[in-house]
């Protein structure tokens, strides 16, 4: 971990949050009582927070707890306690199988979700990796070992990854998609897609279908799923050891959770403005001008590093923060969902690209690995794409790619002039359309002379079957002829975090001299240790899905061998690689 990642000051990205021993939070919310004055108790030990509070005109509150928590220590009056062998933060593939699993093992659990609807973005994952799966084994693919795919992904990740972590999840990753079958789960395919064999379980229903399923059976259990109810902070003992939550409960009022342990799985900080500016260097597309409404992120909203965030506030370590599951980057304007006509003919498409300053500065031809084409993105101030019409009807006729999982290469789209024609009169996607190269520069803010030079020349590399400058496949080298002609402007995307809290084989949440901090664990992509600096679609892909219920599974092991039970102290990794 960098000097970097330990500097930032934490306020940065709680709104002016007060950074105070938590022990000191703990005693507050315990009595039922607070600080008569705002400038007693934890804000006087904040030293330059009334300066930096000044900045933003925010100077008559003290925050604490997630990253938008408008809490203030003055209104922590704890107004009913709880006590549970297990709390976790977060409902999506990670939280639910953490709640899942403690039921198996007869514990009492509470799954926390603020929003008002459980699943997350895992609502709409498509699918979990598996290697020797039984699934995988009844489709004929029985010779898959897990060592290639270890070293593989070693090599992918430049031995950036926690390799302990890794070699367990390898070890062990078909085992936890057999067990989430027996829990429900129903497949509809085994698929290669962007990985190098099949190995890509696809969900019958999509993760909806899979989060309903195992809520269901927790309920049945005996676990209780509150939604509205974020985590606010959590409370330890006085000596590093994690004792429970704070949770806000829809009525407003808080409520003092106390546990032996809590899991932190409320899905990485891809919604939150200054942790993505700030670790990741790239832009984060939203807001009210029409043209910045686009989102930087796919999925659901409310992910915003809570769970990272609350780990750090009792001293926890980062590992590899930055790191991204990048995707295919936005036409910038208002969302758009998958089945955009739009996205699917002009975006997913290894058309002409070019920077801000209208030059060519890649292949195009990453199309089949949406990790590494979103990366490619960042690399520039700006992204645009260029095709003709012959390419849109082309694409018109069946797509050129697999733009998702709604939209496989040859998928038809036969009113594609149509509809993007419609989409440009609306004015609410950054898409032009014009009848020379240079009458389209002007309407993207390029330079008309150095666009019509990029283009002659690309077009002249189409002809002669080669791409003398970043060596792009011949099958992708389609000239930029016909008019009418169409651009793009895109912005990079991220369908979410994969770097977090460093944790161990077991899910334990470590401080920074790599101790673990007792009664804390994290899970999917709160958790940090899988992956390098990005994630590894071309190797594994749906590794995610199924790391949120490793992890999930790790944290409970090790919960009842070491925290609920007579654990010496060892843990279950021991049986899963030759090593403990």
């Amino acid at each position: 971990m960098s000097d970097f990642e330990n500097s930032f000051d934490r306020r940065m990205f709680v709104k002016g949050a007060s950074v105070a021993g938590l022990g000191a939070l703990a005693s507050y919310a315990l009595s039922g009582c607070a600080p008569s004055d705002k400038s007693e108790g934890a804000a006087q030990d904040v030293g330059g927070l009334e300066e930096d509070l000044a900045q933003t005109g925010d100077t008559d509150r003290s925050f604490i707890g997630l990253a938008d928590s408008d809490v203030e220590l003055g209104d922590l009056n704890v107004s009913e306690t709880r006590d549970v062998d297990v709390v976790v933060v977060g409902s999506g593939m990670a939280g639910i199988t953490a709640t899942m699993a403690a039921v198996d093992e007869g514990m009492s659990v509470i799954c926390l979700e603020k929003r008002s609807a459980i699943g997350g973005t895992s609502a709409a994952a498509e699918g979990m990796f598996g290697l020797g799966s039984q699934y995988q084994i009844e489709q004929g693919y029985t010779n898959e070992n897990p060592d290639d795919y270890f070293k593989m992904c070693m090599d992918y990740h430049h031995y950036c990854s926690n390799a302990r972590i890794a070699r367990r999840f390898y070890n062990t990753a078909g085992s936890h998609v057999d067990w989430c079958m027996d829990h429900g789960m129903k497949l509809r395919a085994l698929l290669a897609s962007w990985s190098v064999v099949p190995s890509w379980h696809v969900y019958d229903g999509k993760g909806k279908a899979v989060i309903d399923t195992f809520a269901a059976y927790c309920e049945s259990k005996g676990a209780e799923i509150l939604t509205d109810a974020p985590a606010v902070q959590l409370l330890d003992d006085g000596n590093g050891a994690v004792t429970g939550v704070i949770a806000k409960n829809k009525e407003g009022s808080y409520v003092q959770i106390s546990a032996k342990a809590v899991i932190l799985a409320a899905g990485g900080y891809p919604c939150n403005r200054e942790m993505i500016e700030t670790y990741t260097g790239t832009k984060f597309y939203e807001g009210e001008d029409p043209v910045q409404r686009d989102n930087s992120y796919f999925g659901t909203e409310g992910r915003t590093g809570d769970g990272i965030l609350m780990g750090e506030s009792i001293g926890a370590s980062l590992f590899r923060i930055g790191a991204v599951m990048a995707d295919f980057s936005a036409i910038g304007g208002t969302r758009m969902d998958e089945e955009n006509v739009c996205r699917n003919v002009l975006l997913v498409a290894p058309t002409l690209i070019v920077n801000e300053s209208a030059k060519r500065f890649c292949s195009e031809g990453l199309i089949n690995d949406f990790v590494a084409w979103g990366e490619m993105m960042t690399t520039q101030a700006k992204n645009f794409q260029i095709c003709d019409y012959d390419f849109v009807v082309r694409q018109s006729k069946g797509v050129i790619a697999d733009c998702s999982g709604v939209a496989q290469k040859g998928t038809p789209y036969p009113d594609a002039v149509k509809e993007i024609d419609e989409y440009i009169e609306a004015g609410d996607l950054m898409i032009y359309k014009a009848d020379t190269i240079e009458e389209l520069a002007e309407k993207m803010g390029l330079d008309p002379a150095t666009l019509k030079d990029t283009v002659d020349h690309y077009n002249e590399m189409c002809d002669n079957k080669y791409d003398e400058d970043f060596c792009k496949e011949e099958a992708y080298l389609i000239p930029v002829k016909t008019a009418p002609f169409y651009g793009i402007e895109t912005h990079p995307m991220y369908m979410t975090t994969v770097g977090g809290l460093r944790i161990d084989e077991r899910a334990r949440v470590l401080d920074k001299p790599g101790n673990p901090i007792k009664g804390l664990y994290a899970a999917g992509s709160d958790a940090g240790g899988l992956y390098g600096y990005s994630y590894d679609v071309k190797v594994a892909c749906g590794s995610q899905q199924n790391f949120c219920v490793a992890s999930s599974r790790w944290a409970i092991e090790d919960i009842k061998e070491n925290v609920l039970g007579s654990g010496d102290g060892h843990h279950p990794a021991a049986k899963d690689m030759w090593m403990d």
